[in-house]
């Protein structure tokens, strides 16, 4: 028998195309003042401001940050807003970034990088206080710069599903009698189990997990927007812990983009 842990979970992370050239991108084209000597690729990432080198990329589903050498006045208007330290507006955006090399890769270094594009943002308070949002005239269905929250959107959860009735499971204290999602932090990626998968569980990417919660059908969530979540209880390195610290931080910021309240057990 499990004794219980509850902390609110959060935010967001987007799977995105975009445009792999300077002159080609469905959204914007972000000059690049320095002719990248590597080919381009395409990496869901957080953009963020910040003193020092100004712009960064965190490439999601790895522990690697990109230093854009991009100039922020160089970049669309309807981005460049969110990326004022002093506004308070100051946010994160996710998105699938189009990403030229302008150094080799060293582990351990931060890289040097253009951005030359992006595509299906979507921008997150770095404070948290406001739900996440789309920049719409990134996505394909162009309808303004800003959309709904995301979780009230098309790709978000069934909005019949309530928020969380808490009533329905506070005095649980056995995980076999969770009736509601579960989501396992693990190395590989992040276990969900419920008995509307087949088999009763499948193990995903972090960036796969949104799609897997939303496919949920309506009576998977008898509690309403929340889960269970937990960490892996056995590992094989110290390697294996920072992974699943890792995952479990992007699976708060998933829950989070989709208005789900995590109920943290321990592992």
């Amino acid at each position: 028998m499990l004794s219980k842990t509850r902390m609110s979970a959060g935010a967001m992370v987007v799977c995105l195309g975009l445009a792999t050239s300077r002159v080609e991108s469905q959204s914007a084209t972000w000059p690049c003042r320095v002719r990248p000597p590597e080919p381009c690729f395409t990496h869901h990432g957080r953009l963020s401001s910040q003193n020092g080198i100004a712009l960064k990329v965190w490439l999601i589903g790895t522990t690697r940050v990109v230093g854009l050498e991009n100039d922020v006045d160089d970049l669309p208007a309807t981005v460049r807003k969110y990326l004022d330290l002093s506004s308070p507006a100051h946010s994160y955006i996710y998105g699938d970034f189009s990403i030229c090399p302008l150094e080799p890769d060293v582990p351990g270094h931060l890289r040097h990088v253009c951005v030359t594009g992006a595509h299906k943002l979507v921008v997150q308070k770095v404070d948290g206080s406001q739900p996440a949002f789309r920049l719409v005239s990134t996505w394909p269905s162009d309808g303004g710069e800003r959309g709904t929250a995301i979780g009230q959107h098309e790709d978000g959860l069934n909005p019949k599903i309530p928020a969380a009735i808490h009533s329905r499971f506070d005095d649980i204290l056995d995980a076999a009698n969770w009736l509601n999602p579960q989501v396992i932090a693990r190395p590989s990626g992040v276990e969900v189990r419920s008995a509307s998968l087949a088999g009763g569980k499948t193990t995903v990417r972090v960036d796969e997990l949104r799609r897997v919660l939303v496919g949920l059908p309506l009576s998977a969530w008898p509690y309403g927007r929340v889960v269970l979540a937990t960490d892996a209880g056995i590992v094989g390195s110290l390697d294996d812990v920072e992974l699943i610290k890792r995952n479990r931080d992007e699976v708060a910021q998933v829950l989070k983009a989709l208005a789900i309240e995590a109920n943290w057990w321990p592992s």
